[in-house]
């Protein structure tokens, strides 16, 4: 077969995202399981091989939880924009961060790469996170969903 790859190999269908975010939520459950929090799950970490099969990449922020919650040093560089609250202005980190963050890759997949609080700096998502704020529906989505 070599290097040649048919017309789906390089597109996605709507089936094919849905497959994705699964691949995702599969592959965290294995880190959870294992008692690991990656911390930094984002579309850019993703990486999509051959048969659009999924590996969760960039573990340089991931640690092993004690007593399931993972508590950050001061003063380190985060990705805000995919971070839970309690994980943002408490510096904790726990499975239901991760799960946080994984609704955020959803919300990724679902825009077809669009980038979370796109307009917004750091400052302004962390006053709109207090206030209550939370990312706009994508518009493919249904209301339902």
């Amino acid at each position: 077969m070599g290097d040649e790859c048919d017309e789906d190999c390089e597109s996605f269908a709507p089936l094919d995202l849905i497959k994705l975010a699964w691949q995702i939520a599969r592959g965290m459950t294995y880190l959870s399981q294992k008692g690991l929090v990656h911390r930094d799950l984002a579309a850019r970490n993703i990486l999509v091989g051959h048969g659009k099969r999924v590996k969760i990449a960039d573990s340089g922020l991931m640690r092993h939880l004690y007593h399931e919650v993972y508590k950050v040093d001061t003063g380190k560089k985060l990705p805000v924009k995919w971070m839970a609250p309690e994980s943002i202005f408490e510096e904790i980190f726990t499975t239901r961060s991760d799960v946080w963050s994984y609704g955020v890759v959803l919300w990724e997949i679902a825009t077809l790469g669009g980038s979370p609080y796109a307009l917004k700096k750091h400052k302004e998502v962390l006053e709109s996170l207090k206030s209550g704020y939370r990312l706009e529906k994508p518009d493919m989505c249904t209301d339902r969903v």
